[in-house]
């Protein structure tokens, strides 16, 4: 292709119009045009994502598609460097990758395929970036349209809420809303249908004062308005390929009144669809601009019409009306509100203050256990087997863990060995007199007994045995098979689980309103639905400093059974009697507590 050609193609696709998928394919025939290319893919890949997506190809290119490693790999590159390339000297084949700007997060990458001998690579990779920028400017221009359409949009709607705010009654503001659009977006008909209980029924239709509900049309309009409102998106006739929309009874209505297009808009008030459009045209379909547009007239007009439609609504007032009018034989006629409200502030001043309730102090918790104890390592060596995990239930003598005893056995066969050897030059030495080697003789063996022992000790705690029933806390070692681990080292913690109390933390502003003996219900986070009385059975003398502030450590023994799914360290919230009280004293005693420490002198 004729590089002038080409360079005049880019141009018309910097200042293209049209839709993306549309700019897309004829961008890459241009650029493997400009290239001198023989075929070419297009790649985009999303803003937090790594997989490739092809976007357009042209011609054919021997593993394009976009599981191939190969053109993936050169993406990747070019996402990297700016570019890549790979030449294939026995095809004579070069597969050029080139990062493109589109002036988004997203990244995108041409993949051009160049046959025969390629002279100046360099040469033709300058090129392709000097028209690289293409699509980001394709956006930028298709940007500037969108906002010239936005701002059109906004105009047109501002244009008509001037004059459906001029209008004070519902009835009004619906036919001002129809005709206007008929007239503006020629419109052979406008219907609009607003919610009354579950149904949508027909409120107002263009350049039509007064209709009867039991013509038939009434009927199909609210039916395609209900299909509108049911699935809460608009509705246009024909229907585009990417809708999925269900427009059965919109075709019904299109073939009954000879209106081969047709658009329906939900009207929402908040997140709710309380109203629905309908638009009818004979000559030509429904544009997305125009789409657009009417969905911003839809939302400016909306909540003028909800509250319009509220006002105007007759059971509401008279409801009104009569409650105030039953207050007034009780109250007097004048200023009836203020002597409601004066009177419900009174009685509830009354029942804030005399009114008295159970208060209690809420504090967080922790499942304690009576005993607990650590499993260390007899001596240094290697995990072989681990035989529980944490929160298995153990009984007294049950093995936990093996440690590797192939080094102690060939220890403890060595010294068997010596001892026997020793014990041997003994002998001999006592038969033949040579009393001083037969002394010699009999430390050593003494000393190969000593080792031997000491070898048989640890194999007999190779095993590592619960020390009695509970339950295991601490010890998750089946991911360190084979580590090494230190004499002393605390392998596992086994908890009792009889025994169990709460330890709570209360804060110290709370101290005081904690009685012993005093109950207590407690919740734990694993079952908030489940709560167990508790009895307080000691508070520690001395508060302790935290980060958060000053809080006492309280022991609560349970007045019931623990459930056997308690455990060692589960957590909850404990809420402990302290006596009736008045609402507005719970309400109010911490603000007081502290204003008083402020304010006092």
């Amino acid at each position: 292709m004729n590089s002038n050609t080409t360079l005049l193609s880019f141009e018309r696709l910097r200042f293209f119009s049209g839709a993306p998928r549309e700019f897309w394919p004829s961008f890459l025939h241009a650029l493997v045009g400009h290239a001198g290319g023989t075929g070419g893919l297009l790649y985009l890949r999303p803003s937090g994502t790594d997989a490739w997506q092809a976007a357009a190809a042209v011609s054919s290119i021997p593993g394009s598609e976009p599981q191939s490693e190969h053109a993936l790999t050169l993406a990747d590159l070019a996402v990297k460097d700016g570019f890549s390339f790979h030449r294939d000297t026995a095809a004579e084949v070069c597969t050029l990758g080139l990062r493109l700007e589109t002036g988004e997060a997203a990244a995108c990458v041409a993949i051009i395929v160049l046959r025969g001998k390629v002279a100046n690579l360099q040469g033709v990779v300058a090129q392709l970036q000097l028209v690289s920028d293409t699509p980001r400017l394709y956006q930028d221009h298709r940007r500037l349209q969108q906002a010239d359409a936005e701002l059109s949009q906004f105009s047109n709607a501002l244009d008509l809420m001037l004059q459906l705010n001029a209008q004070t009654r519902w009835q009004a503001v619906a036919m001002t809303l129809c005709n206007e659009l008929a007239t503006r977006y020629r419109c052979t008909r406008v219907s609009l249908g607003w919610l009354n209980g579950r149904y949508v029924r027909l409120a107002a239709i263009s350049h039509i004062e007064k209709f009867e509900r039991r013509m038939e049309i009434v009927g199909r309009v609210e039916a395609a308005m209900e299909e509108t409102l049911e699935q809460d998106e608009e509705i246009t006739l024909p229907r585009s390929a990417e809708s999925l929309a269900i427009t059965r009874d919109h075709e019904v209505f299109s073939d009954a009144e000879k209106s081969p297009h047709l658009c329906s808009l939900p009207i929402r008030v908040g997140d709710k669809a309380t109203g629905v459009l309908l638009l009818e045209r004979g000559e030509t379909p429904f544009t997305e601009e125009e789409v657009r547009s009417l969905r911003v007239i839809c939302d400016q007009a909306a909540r003028r019409l909800a509250d319009l439609q509220e006002h105007d609504g007759w059971l509401g007032k008279r409801l009104a009306r009569s409650t105030r009018r039953r207050f007034a034989k009780l109250l007097g006629p004048e200023h009836t509100w203020a002597k409601v409200a004066t009177v419900g502030v009174a009685a509830l001043l009354a029942v804030l203050f005399f009114v008295k309730v159970s208060y209690r102090v809420e504090a967080p918790f922790i499942i304690r256990t009576e005993a607990m104890a650590e499993v260390p390592a007899g001596f240094d060596g290697f995990i072989r087997e681990v035989l529980v995990r944490v929160g298995d239930e153990v009984k007294s003598g049950q093995p936990l863990l093996r440690l590797d005893d192939r080094d102690l056995q060939s220890e403890a066969a060595a010294a068997q060995a010596e001892h026997q050897r020793f014990r041997a030059e003994a002998d001999i030495a006592q038969a033949e007199g040579r009393i001083s080697e037969m002394q010699v003789a009999l430390r050593r063996m003494e000393q190969a007994r000593a080792t031997l022992e000491l070898s048989r000790y640890r194999l007999s705690r190779v095993e590592l045995k619960a020390p009695f029933d509970g339950v295991v806390v601490e010890g998750e070692l089946r991911e360190k098979l084979g580590s090494p681990v230190k004499r002393g080292e605390t392998l596992f913690k086994i908890a009792r689980l009889d025994g169990l109390y709460a330890e709570l933390k209360a804060d110290e502003s709370d101290i005081h309103n904690i009685a012993m003996n005093a109950g207590a219900d407690l919740a734990l986070i694993s079952r908030p639905a489940l709560t167990f009385p508790a009895s307080i059975e000691r508070v520690e003398p001395a508060a302790v400093a935290e980060e958060g502030g000053n809080h006492f450590i309280i022991r609560a023994r349970l007045t019931g059974t623990s459930a056997d799914w308690w455990r060692p360290g589960m957590s909850g919230l404990a809420k402990v009697d302290s006596g009736k009280r008045s609402i507005a004293w719970c309400l109010t005693h911490r603000a007081i507590d502290q204003a008083r420490l402020w304010l006092w002198w």
